[in-house]
């Protein structure tokens, strides 16, 4: 699906390039080289109807009780607001 030129699968791969140089706040590496993000993982739907973009992200931590976890979501927000607004 197409919006304003762009398709689901583009803004997919620009979503990922945007959030996986997001450093991680316990170690001195980006959350791509964590592992953290993957491509695969983003996902982008485009409702034309009601001229919405749809962003999901699934994303791994690195360990299960990782304290970070809510600072490294509002990582992903924060950025992906700043790209898009």
């Amino acid at each position: 699906m197409k919006s304003g030129g762009y398709d689901e699968e583009y803004l997919a791969d620009e979503v990922y390039d945007i959030v996986r140089t997001i450093k991680d706040p316990e170690f001195p590496h980006t959350l791509e080289e964590l592992e953290v993000v993957d491509r695969d993982l983003v996902i982008v739907k485009i409702d034309e109807k009601r001229k919405i973009v749809d962003v999901e992200i699934t994303w791994v931590p690195t360990t299960p009780s990782c304290g970070f976890a809510l600072n490294i979501a509002l990582c992903l927000r924060a950025k992906l607001d700043k790209e898009f607004s």
